[in-house]
Order: structure tokens, then sequence, then C-alpha cells
């Protein structure tokens, strides 16, 4: 889910200051409302996405290199953990892990 929410505030599906329900998008993409909840936690900490009382919304102004910097991470800490990357092989670069970061 955090994929999605960061591609779609990228591509400017989710436009700044659009207000979002989580539990609207966790019905509309068919996920539960505990996996929605987290990954607007993770997207809130990145600053990708603001609460405002029990208001969702995509901020006016974004941190966009750190939200790009953080799906990084998050992707080869994923790609190391299925075992992707054995200990002393070469990690890919970031341009590579960024490549579905719209």
């Amino acid at each position: 889910m955090t994929e999605h929410l960061t591609a779609g505030i990228r591509s400017g599906q989710y436009l700044p200051g659009t207000v979002l329900s989580p539990l609207r998008l966790s019905g509309r993409l068919g996920c539960s409302r505990a996996r929605m909840d987290a990954a607007v936690a993770d997207l809130a900490t990145v600053g990708a996405l603001q609460r405002q009382g029990a208001r969702l919304f995509v901020p006016v102004t974004g941190n966009i290199p750190q939200i790009r910097a953080r799906y990084i991470a998050d992707r080869l800490t994923a790609q190391i953990a299925a075992g992707l990357h054995p200990p002393g092989s070469p990690l890919p670069a970031a341009s590579t892990l960024a490549l579905h970061f719209v």
C-alpha cells in the first residue's frame, strides 16, 4: 500500500491538498484497514501525508527526495530479507531500486 500511495502522490493522482480517507482507500484497493493504516503511518513519518485531527491529506509542500530515499531503503531491505542479496554480493544502484518510483 505504501508503494501505491507513494506512486499516486508522485504521479499526481493524489494532488497536494487532496483529503484522503484511509477507510475508503482500503475498500477501493481491497486491503485491510490495518494495512492501510500502516502505510499511512509510514508516509506520514516521511512527510508524504499529513494528519490534521481526523483528516488525512497530501501536504501542499512535500519532501519528495526524502520520500524517494525511504522508498529505496524499504525496497532494498525487502530484497535483502528475501535473500536476493547474499552477504558480500554487490548491491543494486539506487537508480535501479527506484525504477518503480515514478
